[in-house]
Formats: structure tokens, sequence, C-alpha cells
């Protein structure tokens, strides 16, 4: 939730404390942005681009350990038959 304010002489309709409440008590955060100094601006948006890209890390993070649940015993099988057939071939050919 972001709250936008003109300038250093706020007139506030609702109080920081009762907003802050509200945002915690629905699992989001708040922010206060001044337009027309631009101050926190910079500090939100890479804020907001850290948690987008925190939740991107994190679905691609399941995502890959998914596929490696669902492929890695077939991997390690399919492995561990090329190594014993190589062993055997060395075998075949010792001199």
């Amino acid at each position: 939730m972001v709250g936008i304010i003109q300038g250093t002489k706020l007139k506030r309709e609702v109080a920081y404390e009762e907003v802050m409440d509200t945002a915690k008590s629905i699992g989001i955060e708040y922010a206060e942005i001044d337009v027309k100094t631009g101050h926190n601006l910079r500090n939100f948006i890479e804020h907001s681009v850290m948690l987008i890209r925190d939740e991107d890390l994190a679905y691609y993070r399941t995502k890959r350990d998914l596929f490696l649940k669902n492929h890695t015993k077939p991997l390690i099988k399919g492995t561990f038959t090329i190594l014993t057939g190589l062993y055997a071939v060395l075998i075949a050919y010792d001199p």
C-alpha cells in the first residue's frame, strides 16, 4: 500500500498508526512517497523490485527442486548403466 503526500505540510485524513495497523492486519507493507520532493520514491522502487525478484527466485527454486526430485533417480540409474557398460568394455579389451 502506498500513501502519497505533497510536501512537508501534511494534512492527514487517516492517522499513520491506523494505516500501519490495517496494512499489518491484511499482510501487506505500507510506504509513503512525497510527490513534490520524491522522498522515499527510490527506496520504494528498490524494495518493490527486490520483493518481486525474491518471489521469482522462490518460484524457480521450487520448480528446480521438483524437477530434480522427479528426474534424479532415472539420471543416476542411466549413469550407472553407462559406467557399468564402459567397465565391461574395458575388461573385455584388457590385454
